[in-house]
């Protein structure tokens, strides 16, 4: 069974027994007074952590860099159309606060959201990765 919780206005919690999904809500939403008909920045992102890895400030601490990470690809240009090119990009360094984490990965992860105003958009995969990896 699966719970989904707001961590954030802007971030979704889903627990399932298997794992913990950290999802930004909002970013592919039409923008108002656009010229152009287009969602948003054209993607969702989203984190996966293990069952029970994370506690309550854990989850938040996550999530508030899930927004971060969200709003660097709002400003952006056409962050989603790199991923789907090449497959995955190096996008953000991490603060010392995520040791041993040290950057953040995008990739392509399989689905899309159906159904927004102009079209379906990707999801995209966003992974914390150690300077080793």
């Amino acid at each position: 069974m699966k719970q989904l919780d707001r961590v954030d206005r802007r971030i979704l919690a889903i627990q399932a027994p298997e794992r913990l999904t950290l999802a930004t809500d909002g970013l592919s939403a039409p923008w108002a007074g656009i010229s152009e008909p287009e969602n948003g920045v054209e993607c969702e992102l989203f984190m996966e952590f293990g069952p029970a890895t994370l506690n309550a400030e854990g989850i938040k601490n996550w999530a508030n860099l899930l927004i971060n990470i969200g709003d660097l690809v709002a400003d952006g240009y056409r962050v989603a159309r790199d991923v789907e090119k090449h497959g995955a990009i190096l996008f953000c360094r991490l603060t010392e606060d995520y040791s041993p984490m040290s950057r953040i990965m995008l990739s392509q992860a399989p689905g899309r959201i159906d159904g927004l105003p102009f079209g379906s958009v990707p999801l995209i995969r966003a992974t914390p990765i150690a300077e080793s990896e």
